[in-house]
């Protein structure tokens, strides 16, 4: 299998081109900013081609077909059997992540030298790492869950069909989703998103720390916690204590932290004598 061409699209700027290359070779130095631009090239990559002997893919379709379906379900399924989720986990991340490089070095024509054969293998790394952080992140939720003896139910990651499910979990009848990062914060994600609560990390710059915390949409919160006081701030003033409240456009949501939210779904339950 011969890789003839790659394509970028050519809407992938110079700023661009410097934060993906900057992720390659140390994500750790990439500032906030870097991150957010990083995103916005990773999707602009989506739509890049890899012509592959006669076949024109994607990268989406790439990553897919090289990445996805060979490693996804069996990366899930061992992740499920660790005691150490992150020690353990982390790892078998970082072997997969190599064998990752060992295919896309092994094709003839791939040439690291390449800046657009980079693209190529910049975009495979950072999908395999987003999905790996984030199973990782909703396994340790879920154990911790019902470890909380939080009555919940949630979808089956082994199985790759309910993998793709709408949602993640139920709680009291509410849909909810397990987010590694808070990406999904615009209006046309939200739009996308029927979800009515999202367990995500979320760094909180006073006390410079990530936190484990809840978003709610407006229903849930009117309908479970109603008699939780919230702060009614601006995107600008996210650095006060929670919870709070403010809006994207016309989206009402509420955040508070996820220990709080967990004791909260807990009294409701035993008053409900689960």
């Amino acid at each position: 299998m011969a890789i003839i061409e790659v394509r970028l699209n050519p809407q992938l700027r110079q700023e661009h081109h410097r934060v993906l290359l900057h992720y390659l070779v140390d994500e750790l130095t990439l500032s906030s900013s870097d991150w957010s631009m990083l995103v916005e090239a990773v999707g602009l990559l989506d739509n890049s081609v890899a012509v592959i002997g006669r076949q024109e893919q994607t990268f989406r379709r790439f990553y897919s077909t090289h990445v996805d379906q060979q490693f996804a379900n069996s990366f899930l399924t061992h992740l499920l059997t660790l005691e150490d989720l992150q020690v353990e986990g982390s790892r078998l991340q970082a072997k997969i992540a190599r064998k990752i490089c060992r295919i896309l070095d092994e094709m003839e024509g791939f040439n690291r030298d390449d800046n657009d054969c980079r693209m190529l293998l910049v975009y495979c790394l950072y999908w395999w790492a987003a999905f790996s952080r984030g199973y990782l992140f909703e396994i340790a939720i879920c154990r911790d869950l019902s470890a909380s003896s939080i009555r919940f139910h949630a979808h089956d990651i082994a199985n790759r069909i309910d993998r793709f499910s709408p949602y993640d979990l139920l709680v009291e009848g509410f849909r909810g989703d397990i987010k590694y990062t808070t990406y999904f914060l615009t209006t046309a994600r939200l739009t996308q998103l029927n979800s009515d609560f999202f367990i995500t990390r979320w760094y909180h710059a006073h006390r410079r720390e990530w936190l484990r915390v809840v978003v709610l949409r407006e229903g849930m919160w009117e309908s479970l916690f109603a008699d939780v006081a919230v702060a009614q701030v601006t995107l600008e003033e996210m650095r006060l204590n929670l919870p709070i409240a403010f809006t994207i456009d016309n989206i009402t949501l509420a955040v508070l932290e996820y220990e709080q939210w967990k004791q909260h779904i807990l009294q409701i339950q035993s008053a409900q004598g689960r």
